[in-house]
């Protein structure tokens, strides 16, 4: 991940979506955009699935 995306996710910025996985190439200001979807849809999580 760069720095600067680094720096961003340490803001503060993105501090309700604590704990989801973000991709390197990810457009936070889209990322941004949708928070509340995210977190309404529980989105971003990291999951094991058995069966």
């Amino acid at each position: 991940m760069r720095l600067d995306k680094q720096v961003e996710l340490a803001s503060g910025r993105f501090d309700a979506l604590s704990g989801r996985a973000f991709n390197a190439g990810e457009d936070l200001d889209r990322t941004e955009e949708r928070i509340q979807e995210i977190l309404e849809e529980d989105l971003k999580t990291l999951r094991m699935r058995s069966g």
